[in-house]
């Protein structure tokens, strides 16, 4: 497409292909700017056991969940489990203050 052409850099590139008997610039190569990239949301969903055996596990996981919220490009979901279904998502960039 003519509107991603990086006219200038195309021009710059080519300099080199310049006939100055003709007084033309001859073009091998076109180059594009990239004008979108291409990204895959990246989504964590962190399950963990609260139960009283895994009480360590359980804080071990929202610190590791908290390292991943700070990361660029990457949602982070945090769901704690015993009889009930809690989600801790609103707490995972800050895990300890949520208490």
């Amino acid at each position: 497409m003519f509107r991603n052409l990086d006219l200038k850099r195309t021009l710059w590139k080519n300099l080199i292909n310049y006939n100055p008997e003709d007084r033309r610039l001859y073009v091998n190569q076109l180059y594009y700017r990239q004008t979108a990239t291409k990204t895959l949301p990246n989504r964590l969903i962190v399950v963990v056991d609260q139960s009283g055996s895994m009480v360590d596990a359980m804080v071990q996981t929202a610190i590791m969940a908290s390292i991943f919220a700070t990361l660029p490009r990457v949602d982070v979901c945090l769901i704690a489990f015993d009889t009930n279904v809690l989600d801790l998502t609103p707490y995972v960039r800050e895990p300890f203050e949520g208490s």
